[in-house]
């Protein structure tokens, strides 16, 4: 479904949607060299699908940075037939810890997706795509006003796109493994499941579940001599759709995004992409 033109009302988030937004002081950022597979964005080109999946043994990391100083922005460039996006993303993370110079020191030139979340909603606005990553651009000075770093991010290559809108997980913990075809999906285990290797063509199953309605859920393959396949219909937990109920192959490295849905006693897994 492509964008069709549509009046845009006055936003319904509360009496004053204008206002300051609260942002959340622990700042995520990931290494866009450690992403395995990046969502996609729909036909709009602003909301993201599916989630961002991690190689091996990479992991999102969290920066502290004082709230009110945390400032996102985007902004047009370019010529009149040749308008581009520029964004940007900075605060200032108080003192002079080893901890936060080690971090300059050894993440400066590296390529950055950043996530910012803020406490009104569960949206999380991504700054930084693929093919062109934040960069870090630090400062730091210490006066008689205070101590602090300031820590920005800026988009070396304008892109056509603004900042996503991700609905997804962000997780710093090490994936869930599965011993079987018989899937846990369940709030301990994650979002975030990375299957073993498989021999003889099992079919995947959700075995059990009790994620909430909307989160998003990322299978990742493991291959072998016959991997595993996940078929739509039902399952023991919950059914499974498809898009043109196509077979997944768990092979290695291929993911699928699945978000759910419940509808009365029903919990459905849908795709919402794969790579």
């Amino acid at each position: 479904m492509t964008y069709i033109k549509t009046s845009v009302p006055r936003a319904n988030t509360g009496t004053s949607p204008g206002a300051y937004k609260a942002k959340k002081p622990n700042v995520v950022i990931v290494d866009a060299d450690d992403i395995l597979t990046n969502p996609g964005r729909d036909s709009k080109n602003v909301k993201e699908t599916g989630n961002y999946v991690l190689k091996p043994a990479a992991r999102m990391i969290r920066i502290y940075m004082t709230p009110e100083t945390i400032e996102a922005s985007y902004e047009s460039e370019g010529p009149e037939d040749g308008k581009v996006f520029k964004q940007t993303f900075k605060g200032e993370h108080p003192g002079e810890s080893l901890e936060i110079r080690e971090m300059i020191q050894n993440w400066l030139g590296r390529p950055v997706i950043v996530f910012e979340e803020n406490c009104r909603n569960n949206v999380i606005n991504t700054y930084g795509t693929a093919c062109s990553p934040l960069k870090l651009n630090p400062s730091f000075t210490s006066n008689k006003e205070g101590t602090k770093h300031v820590i920005s991010f800026e988009q070396p290559n304008p892109v056509e796109f603004v900042p996503g809108y991700y609905t997804g997980a962000l997780t710093e913990l090490a994936y869930a493994e599965p011993a079987d075809e018989n899937l846990a999906i369940t709030e301990a285990n994650g979002n975030f499941y990375q299957l073993p290797a498989f021999a003889l063509g099992e079919s995947l199953d959700i075995a059990s579940t009790n994620l909430a309605h909307g989160e998003v859920v990322s299978l990742i393959g493991g291959g072998g001599a016959d991997p595993a396949t996940l078929a739509g219909g039902a399952a023991t937990a919950a059914t499974v759709i498809l898009v043109d109920n196509t077979t997944w192959t768990a092979l290695e490295d291929a993911v699928i995004n699945l978000r759910v849905f419940k509808a009365d006693s029903t919990t459905y897994f849908i795709e919402e992409s794969r790579k």
